[in-house]
């Protein structure tokens, strides 16, 4: 186990719950207690808080006995479309290139991974801002100033030639 480095409101409930996260590290030593083993055990410590070990100096006591420990998220299974729409992106960026390359051989056809890249680059960019400018306010403020003429001098600059 690792130590905490967060927690979470769970408002849905009445009281909000507070929510943990530890963070369980995997093994690759057959003496140590994998991942699954270690969430159940957690499990059934929280469960069971009474007569475990887990409740002995009072620092646990308002952990709920009936939510027990639960899994948060599977990554893979949150982002397996978004995996399988960048390979599908990649994938036709790479036609897109050898089919220019093959049509055009003397010409700079690796803008074709460029340009998406840029653009790619600006939309995060600003996704990042709108989404944690509040978090830091430094960032708000110059938003306007540093993103779009970069965006333009970038694609002014790679179609220059």
């Amino acid at each position: 186990l690792d130590y905490i480095k967060c927690c979470e409101y769970d408002y849905s409930q009445k009281p909000p719950r507070i929510l943990l996260s530890l963070p369980i590290k995997s093994t690759t030593s057959p003496h140590e207690r994998n991942v699954d083993h270690i969430i159940k055990d957690l499990d059934i410590l929280i469960k069971n808080k009474e007569v475990t070990p887990i409740s002995w100096f009072g620092t646990t006591n308002n952990l709920e006995a009936s939510f027990g420990f639960r899994r948060y998220k599977n990554l893979l299974d949150d982002f397996k479309f978004h995996l399988i729409g960048i390979v599908i992106g990649i994938v036709i960026l790479g036609f897109l290139y050898f089919y220019a390359k093959k049509k055009y051989p003397l010409g700079e056809n690796i803008v074709i991974f460029k340009f998406p890249l840029i653009i790619l680059n600006f939309i995060m960019s600003i996704m990042f801002i709108l989404n944690n400018g509040k978090n830091v306010p430094q960032l708000f403020i110059p938003r306007y100033d540093l993103s779009f003429p970069s965006l333009f001098s970038k694609i002014f600059l790679y179609f220059k030639n």
